[in-house]
């Protein structure tokens, strides 16, 4: 376990918060089962898709549920 996976769940959505969706994902997703049951929880992802990339938008779709988009 690292020391990143032992921050507060709390702290990591705040810091989550800076960031944008597709970041958050791609950086954090796959990275251990903690931090994916914690992004599985999340409930702040704000997407735009405007100008995103099929693959992109492919593997947001594969990332995240429906509720979890504000």
């Amino acid at each position: 376990m690292s020391l990143f996976d032992r921050l507060p769940s709390d702290l990591l959505y705040d810091i989550f918060d800076y960031l944008h969706s597709d970041e958050i994902l791609y950086a954090f997703r796959g990275v251990s089962r903690r931090l994916d049951s914690i992004l599985n929880r999340y409930r702040q992802y704000d997407l735009k898709f405007q100008s995103i990339a099929k693959s992109k938008f492919d593997f947001l779709c594969r990332s995240i549920e429906a509720d979890q988009v504000r």
